[in-house]
């Protein structure tokens, strides 16, 4: 056990190291005098007049200290949001903390500070957008007829009702007066470039961060279609229901033509992804002698039934034969947790703990966890779990079920009884989660 936890800690390292926003940027844009080259696009700085930087997520401070690093005295002023315990020292451009995943006052705030640096712009004005997972809580302009408090309230339900993130955001979306493209109409007739870290399967910038730089094609109608289908009519509070009501009838009576709007001044860059780390965690196993085996799509859907597919797929393989060990399975993706019980934990942790009962009889030597790269999990200071074969001996020693803690939704205190939580703190990166399994003879 010794030699796969030391393993499994060096993956994580590297792999959470190469997917921040010092690597990404080192990496993947470049300057070059007064310009700026971007997976081969070029942007001559001389256009522009001024230069301005905003953004929200989880990474979007640190995205912040590598702009500067290539942009500093170019730029005019800038602000970011991010989340409380993730800001970094920055020279220009002021940061600010803000709530997630459930919003608060400084959510708020922070889209009127960044609406007040878009307003005005003209068509020789350059705003650089710094996006990553997050954004959604982290900055907010509500209709009037949704409150704070109203707005948390959903953003709570919608958390606990096992819902997929794109399907989150079509809700949050509709409630919002920035999200879904509405904050691009405000940016024009400005260039615009997106730096985006995806923290989405499927790297939609309509669905990162509830997409603030994409016009979105989803509406009210929609909305009410995840509103039913997750039963949320009696759970959401009665402002927020009603306003995707009567947006929904709206849009039935309304003839009115959109206006259109040219998006060719539009440059969405997405510089970090789930695939990226999964590369970085394959080179990085493979330099440790693991012979490397990818599960064949995105994890996705509720931690449980996910557990069972990993387990199921490895244990194929193991009866395939003609292996070379010990071996290393990797996966990536976000999983969903459909909340039932009172308990604490995050999907990482109910992944992991949801494997245990499926392992209770193996023969193989083995370490399995999932961790968001995020460095959080939940409403927990952990960032995920991890087990092996000393937490069976544990679990036994200690009379602990799985299932017990599972139905409670509370993998947080089962692993802090195992000691097998595992904990980043702030990574300032955002691209979903890894699973790493770690077999032996």
């Amino acid at each position: 056990m010794g030699r796969f936890k030391t393993d499994f800690d060096s993956i994580i390292s590297k792999t959470i190291e190469s997917v921040k926003p010092e690597s990404l940027f080192k990496n993947k844009v470049f300057r070059d005098k007064s310009l700026i080259k971007i997976y081969g696009k070029t942007f001559l700085l001389d256009d522009y007049e001024n230069i301005y930087v905003v953004g929200a997520g989880k990474a979007s401070a640190a995205m912040a200290v590598e702009i500067e690093k290539i942009l500093l005295h170019e730029i005019n002023t800038g602000f970011v949001v991010t989340k409380y315990g993730y800001s970094l020292p920055t020279k220009k451009i002021k940061v600010l903390e803000a709530g997630h995943p459930i919003p608060d006052e400084n959510s708020l705030k922070a889209a009127k500070e960044i609406l007040d640096i878009l307003t005005h712009l003209n068509q020789n004005d350059l705003v650089i957008f710094l996006i990553s997972g997050g954004a959604s809580s982290l900055m907010e302009h509500l209709p009037a007829e949704i409150d704070l408090e109203s707005l948390k309230q959903t953003n709570q339900i919608l958390l606990a009702c096992g819902a997929p993130i794109e399907e989150i955001n079509i809700i949050r979306k509709q409630i919002s007066l920035i999200k879904g493209g509405k904050l691009i109409k405000k940016i024009l007739p400005a260039t615009v470039i997106s730096f985006i870290i995806s923290d989405v399967i499927g790297d939609s910038p309509s669905t990162i961060a509830s997409g603030l730089t994409i016009l979105d094609s989803s509406n009210f109608s929609d909305a009410i279609q995840m509103v039913n289908k997750y039963s949320l009519n009696g759970q959401l509070p009665e402002n927020v229901y009603n306003y995707l009501l009567n947006g929904e009838k709206e849009e039935r009576t309304t003839s009115t033509k959109n206006r259109k709007f040219s998006f060719e001044h539009f440059h969405n860059f997405i510089i970090g992804t789930n695939a990226d780390a999964l590369n970085s965690a394959e080179n990085e196993a493979k330099k440790l002698g693991y012979s490397v085996i990818k599960f064949p799509q995105a994890i996705k859907g509720e931690a449980r039934e996910t557990a069972k597919s990993l387990i199921e797929f490895l244990s194929q393989l193991l009866k395939n034969g003609n292996l070379n060990f010990p071996i290393c399975l990797l996966a990536g993706g976000e999983t969903t947790v459909s909340v039932t019980g009172d308990g604490t934990g995050g999907r990482n942790q109910e992944l992991t703990l949801a494997l245990l009962p499926l392992l209770e009889k193996s023969d193989y030597k083995f370490l399995f966890g999932s961790i968001g790269t995020d460095g959080s999990d939940g409403f927990t200071d952990a960032a995920g779990a991890w087990i092996g074969n000393n937490t069976l001996i544990s679990m036994r020693e200690q009379r602990l079920n799985p299932l017990t803690f599972l139905n409670n939704n509370d993998s947080f205190h089962f692993f802090k009884k195992t000691v097998g939580l595992i904990k980043t703190g702030p990574t300032y990166t955002n691209v979903m989660d890894i699973f790493i399994g770690l077999i032996d003879l």
